[in-house]
């Protein structure tokens, strides 16, 4: 005699699959949702002492079936196929159930579970998928039967936000790993470097805007690690970018030209970057980087109730607010706070090309302003950090002979720095007064 049946209805399907309806899987969120869900769903039924596991024969309930059975410590290979459950065939399933003994899960689809509860409960309701429900019944007349308890299925969604960020995170990891092998390959090629910085800096950029979501230790262990690498290629980046400045300025023709002077150094730290990139201690801290970025751990809140695309938008949002607030109050006098803006700016930016798909269209704009933004808050960092640098090698004596090239350069990236400054400052003029304008309305 039948004491229990509990109906569960299969988790979401993947509907873009091309396949016959019998073969359409679970979606990868679907899966999870359910994988997370079921052993809470399913601890209300206890430890039956007669326990059957049924299922319809489609793949996505049968997929379904294979999470209950581990939820409830039931071998995967004892699970019966009923084909009455996918034709909805309610006499047939109520002839089966009289045969049965014990508890029964059933995993099935609508309308199906639905008509069953309604016959069962009296009462009509819409079940969502990955639902489950328990009744017991007094007799083996299946008349009488009482609902114990009724789970609500889990919003899937929820776990598709944290596929994608968990898709997009592997998918840079192996761009970094691309990047850094093209550039050990072309160490000469500036192009490379400039890649692998990019790939390092968006990757940081992705990884710092999970953090509200990601267990803290790992998030910052893997931003850490890619940190050390970005900053050791920091010096030569800024020389290749100086060499390329001081060309387009230089017009001496001596031996010792400003150029000269700069590739030098140039060639000496690639010497030191492509040492320490092949050091074995680096490339551990590469592979424990990108190990930890595809195999993300989250927290607890997010680990057991997956992420809304509702947190992930405000979550952007704030990061955009703070950054259209600052570029619009920071002193671009100050290096510092500047260049702390255009690193988040950056964020700003790579955040939107790479989640494009969980924030919406709404914010596709975002990316765009913060290129521009980005652009040129970029020229006028790389005018500084050009002064710096000629400063710096100045006082090695790099310049000995190639003087008038070194203070006509200087002068040349001071003349830009000063007209940047005025671009900003009348942009900002406009963009002030624009948002007084939507205060007033």
């Amino acid at each position: 005699m039948v004491s229990e049946l509990v109906l569960v209805r299969h988790a979401s399907p993947d509907y873009s699959a091309e396949v016959a309806d019998l073969e359409r899987p679970l979606t990868r969120a679907g899966l999870r949702s359910i994988t997370d869900a079921m052993p809470r769903e399913l601890s209300l039924l206890g430890k039956p002492e007669h326990l059957s596991v049924w299922t319809s024969p489609a793949v996505r309930a049968r997929q379904t079936a294979e999470v209950v059975a581990r939820a409830l410590d039931y071998p995967t290979s004892k699970i019966d196929v009923h084909p009455e459950l996918y034709a909805q065939d309610e006499s047939a399933f109520r002839q089966a159930l009289k045969s049965a003994d014990g508890c029964v899960v059933a995993v099935g689809h609508v309308p199906f579970i639905e008509n069953v509860f309604a016959i069962l409960s009296g009462c009509r309701m819409k079940v969502q998928k990955g639902s489950a429900m328990c009744f017991s019944f007094e007799d083996d007349t299946l008349e009488h039967a009482r609902l114990e308890w009724y789970v609500q299925g889990p919003d899937a969604s929820r776990w598709e936000t944290l596929l994608v960020v968990g898709d997009t995170l592997s998918s840079q990891a192996r761009r970094v790993q691309e990047c850094l092998d093209d550039l050990l390959k072309h160490p000469h090629d500036a192009e490379m470097l400039h890649d692998f910085r990019v790939s390092l800096r968006t990757a940081r950029s992705l990884v710092a805007f999970v953090r509200p979501f990601q267990k803290r230790r790992q998030n910052l262990s893997i931003d850490m690690l890619l940190s050390d690498l970005q900053h050791a290629t920091s010096f030569l980046r800024e020389l290749d970018g100086l060499c390329d400045a001081a060309a387009k300025a230089s017009k001496s023709t001596e031996n010792l030209t400003l150029v000269a002077a700069c590739q030098q150094a140039r060639d000496n730290e690639r010497t030191r970057l492509l040492a320490y990139l092949r050091r074995r201690d680096t490339q551990r801290k590469v592979a424990e980087a990108l190990h930890g970025m595809r195999n993300l751990k989250w927290r607890s809140g997010a680990e057991s109730s997956g992420v809304s695309s509702r947190e992930f938008c405000d979550e952007f949002d704030r990061l955009l607010d703070s950054c259209r607030h600052d570029y619009l109050t920071v002193d671009f006098n100050d290096d510092e706070n500047t260049h702390a803006l255009r690193k988040r700016i950056k964020r700003l930016r790579y955040v939107s090309e790479n989640y494009a798909g969980l924030l919406g269209q709404e914010r596709a704009s975002a990316m765009k302003e913060a290129k521009k933004a980005q652009t040129r808050l970029g020229d006028l960092c790389d005018a500084r950090v050009n002064l710096h640098l000629i400063e710096t090698l100045d006082a090695r004596g790099a310049f000995v002979g190639a003087e008038e090239d070194r203070d006509a350069f200087v002068e040349q990236e001071r003349k830009c720095e000063d007209d940047i400054l005025t671009e900003l400052a009348a942009e900002r003029t406009v963009l002030l007064a624009r948002d007084r304008q939507k205060h007033l309305k």
